[in-house]
């Protein structure tokens, strides 16, 4: 009994000291969180902001435009996007060494807007937003450029700006066959024509980069980088033969300066009959896909120049545009008086975009057009099959000739008459009494069923976006690409356009840009400038075009 009682002591020690050294324990560790969020949270908080995860997105290449024999049409090209983290450009080292933030941010400043060519207020501008991380400050920057500004950052040491992979588009013969490729935004996705038509299959899918990076852009732990490479886009073979469009082109430019009255330019297709594939399709005036803002053509420069004239005559304004600015646009290439003028400003951008939306249309496939005289080779191939007209039919033109209940005579080209003349010399004359004959005896149930039967009724197959059309009382409403147009007494406006352009404007991929408007006009108290009495009409006109759409474009009456 009594050897039991010291092992029951021993126990309870055991016990004491490893209670006592869990207290001790814990209680170091309560004084160690203590000291740090305490005495020393300013130290630790900043020690944890300098080391920040860098999510980089990758830019995927798109894929190649391919014409029908293989040529490359467009093709992307890797570049560099520069960014810049405003809470890493300020160097605390420097500053104990006499450098201000200031001083250090004005550096950087002049450094990159220098060597990129951006404007060094607006670089100013966004290296003074210190609580955010991430701002852009050049796309589409040449790896030869990224170079030169990488060896200028080291030499003046500069910190917190960073270099991610990005592609630029190329159009290697510049302005040929504009109005059918269209043209990349800055966002890399296609703007208009076949790269917005085939947007999802080139465009492919970003990949993306994760580190974890101190303020000297230097990775902290570089086997934790995450990578995930990008997937390129499709490549695409089109049915135009370069061959072909580069002589169409070549005929067009002849045809255009024949007839300088003709205003809104010249166009033309080529198309195979037997299976409806488009070999050629252009038009001019065209523009440079490489540098789509750009007008080049003194045709639309001119016209420009007309409207802005107008402009400031209305405003009773006394100012010299310089040629830079219908050529570029562009805030900084207006005199300095009108840079402050945010009203003429928004008019004369507007102004320039307009003819920008005409510089991009591809009339072959946006504008209707009369077949004219084409369509008399139908006439008769339909007189033909129904037996109402053989090689010995003959035909009398006595230059007109009236028509049900016209009241005035139609014309043939020829007023003095083509006299009697046979079915095959009808044709070489092209002559318009000979068809008025020859449908009449068709008859017009008959000529609408032929109609039909060519195909007319049916869609194209062109698949290059073609737009819609809505005719009211007042003008005409029509869509091309992401801007919305009206017409009134033959004058077009743009309504709205994508929110790029940098106005009020939803049309289009803008549902962020309109979502937070709406929720600031929210929180401020304010009436959102889209109220329910003007959403209603649209409403209904949009019901109207799926009612359409539904019953083969049949016109539906609002």
């Amino acid at each position: 009994m009594g050897e039991k009682k010291p092992r029951v002591n021993m126990t309870m020690r055991l016990r004491v000291l490893t209670a006592l050294f869990l207290v001790i324990g814990f209680g170091l560790v309560g004084v160690r969180l203590l000291y740090m969020q305490v005495f020393h949270h300013d130290f630790y908080i900043q020690k944890a902001t300098s080391l920040q995860t860098r999510d980089t997105f990758i830019t995927p290449n798109r894929g190649k435009i391919y014409d029908a024999n293989m040529q490359v049409l467009a093709e992307s090209a890797e570049v560099e996007r520069i960014t810049v983290s405003p809470k890493a450009v300020v160097s605390e080292t420097k500053e104990k060494n006499g450098v201000t933030a200031d001083v250090q941010r004005q550096t950087l400043a002049t450094i990159l807007s220098e060597t990129l060519d951006v404007s060094y207020d607006n670089v100013m501008e966004k290296l003074n937003k210190t609580d955010s991380e991430y701002e852009i400050i050049a796309q589409k920057v040449d790896k030869d450029v990224t170079k030169e500004l990488n060896a200028k950052l080291e030499a003046a040491g500069c910190t917190g700006v960073y270099s991610e992979p990005d592609t630029k588009r190329y159009y290697q013969h510049g302005s040929f066959l504009s109005a059918v490729l269209g043209y990349v935004g800055s966002d890399n996705n296609g703007a208009y024509g076949i790269e917005s038509q085939y947007n999802d299959e080139l465009s492919g899918t970003a990949g993306r980069i994760v580190r974890v990076q101190n303020a000297q852009n230097e990775d902290i732990v570089p086997d934790t980088q995450q990578y995930i490479p990008a997937k390129d886009g499709n490549s695409l073979v089109l049915t135009i033969d370069s061959d072909i469009q580069n002589y169409l082109e070549k005929h067009l430019e002849t045809a255009f300066a024949d007839n300088p009255e003709a205003r809104d330019g010249v166009s033309g297709i080529v198309m195979n009959v037997k299976t409806g594939e488009v070999l050629a399709m252009a038009n001019l005036p065209d523009f440079d896909p490489n540098d789509a803002y750009h007008l080049t053509s003194e045709v639309y420069i001119n016209e420009l120049k007309t409207d802005v004239q107008k402009i400031l005559t209305d405003a009773k304004i006394n100012a010299v545009i310089p040629d830079k600015w219908y050529e570029e646009g562009g805030l900084a290439n207006l005199p300095e008086e009108l840079q402050k003028n945010d009203d003429i400003v928004n008019k004369l951008g507007s102004a320039r975009v307009n003819i920008l939306m005409k510089t991009w249309r591809n009339p072959v496939v946006s504008d209707n057009y009369e077949p004219g005289s084409t369509f008399k080779l139908m006439t008769v191939a339909t007189a033909y099959e129904l037996g109402e007209v053989d090689a010995d039919s003959s035909f009398y033109c006595g230059g007109s000739l009236m028509v049900g209940d016209w009241k005035e005579p139609i014309n043939c080209a020829n007023t003095s008459g083509h006299g009697m003349q046979t079915l095959t010399e009808a044709l070489m004359n092209s002559c318009n009494v000979a068809m008025m004959q020859i449908a009449q005896k068709v008859g017009m149930a008959r000529f609408y069923e032929f109609y039909k039967a060519f195909g007319l009724l049916d869609q194209t197959g062109i698949d290059r976006p073609v737009e819609i059309e809505l005719v009211f009382e007042k003008g005409i409403l029509k869509t091309d690409a992401e801007t919305l147009y009206e017409t009134v007494d033959g004058e077009t406006r743009a309504l709205c356009r994508s929110a790029a352009s940098g106005e009020k404007a939803y049309w289009g991929t803008s549902h962020e840009i309109l979502i937070r408007d709406f929720y600031k006009a929210a929180e401020e108290n304010k009436p959102f400038w889209i109220d329910g009495e003007s959403a209603i009409p649209v409403l209904r006109l949009l019901k109207a075009v799926y009612a359409s759409s539904a019953q083969d474009g049949k016109e539906i009456r609002l």
